[in-house]
């Protein structure tokens, strides 16, 4: 008994995704709650959807977000799409460019999240330090190029060295 199954989206604009009539007879009837819960494997990402025949009543289609889906994770024409079931009701999606590659999704980010980035940023603006630190190990020593028209000072400790820039 299949517990994933894979389809390649060839119509991103579509407001529904059919899935494949053996699994759709295998799992959901039995198995799957109408409303499930899709989880991106990477990036942190989870819509609820539903699960509700085709119009035509020739198998069954995720609906009721999975435009949000599309929209969410910037699926595009020849993704190959990879769910699996975890349990009754969440599937695990794992996305494929059409080259072959697994996209690794951005991390989800709420608004709590872009004011604490916000604030980091107006911080580091106000930064009084005026050194950077930099490690560079004894074999990028010999290549090492200066061309600080400051003073600089080589320290090395523990078989790494590092550079203080004064200005």
């Amino acid at each position: 008994m299949a517990s994933s199954f894979f389809k390649i989206l060839l119509d991103p604009s579509a407001d529904h995704m059919s899935l494949p009539p053996e699994y759709a007879c295998m799992h959901v009837e039995n198995k799957i709650t109408n409303s499930p819960i899709i989880r991106s494997a990477n990036g942190g990402y989870s819509w609820r959807l539903k699960i509700e025949e085709n119009g035509d009543g020739d198998g069954y289609c995720f609906v009721n977000g999975w435009n949000n889906v599309v929209e969410d994770i910037q699926l595009g024409f020849g993704d190959f799409l990879f769910f699996r079931l975890v349990d009754g009701s969440t599937f695990r999606m794992s996305i494929y460019s059409p080259d072959g590659c697994e996209k690794i999704l951005q991390p989800k980010c709420d608004e709590s999240c872009h004011e604490k980035n916000e604030e980091k940023e107006k911080s580091d603006d106000h930064d009084d330090d005026p050194f950077f630190v930099a490690i560079v190990t004894l074999t990028h020593a010999r290549y090492l190029v200066t061309d600080f028209t400051y003073f600089c000072y080589l320290v090395f400790f523990n078989g790494k060295s590092y550079i203080r820039y004064y200005s």
